[in-house]
């Protein structure tokens, strides 16, 4: 998928993907809507952040 280039991320300052918010050693991160990396979070949004890399990027759904 492409996703256009405007200095930032379109989903900087986004709620993280629902489900994806974790907590290790006091630090909250969170999966982008966006571009599916995954960056910290404060005050429950994703903090801003340049778009993930193709092989950075988070899958959508988990094997099972």
């Amino acid at each position: 998928m492409t996703i256009l280039d405007v200095g930032r991320c379109l989903g900087s300052g986004e709620a993280p993907r629902e489900g994806s918010e974790t907590t290790d050693e006091g630090q909250a991160t969170g999966v982008c809507v966006v571009c599916s990396g995954r960056f910290g979070v404060e005050d429950g949004r994703v903090v801003t952040h340049a778009t993930a890399a193709d092989d950075e990027r988070e899958p959508l759904t988990e094997d099972t």
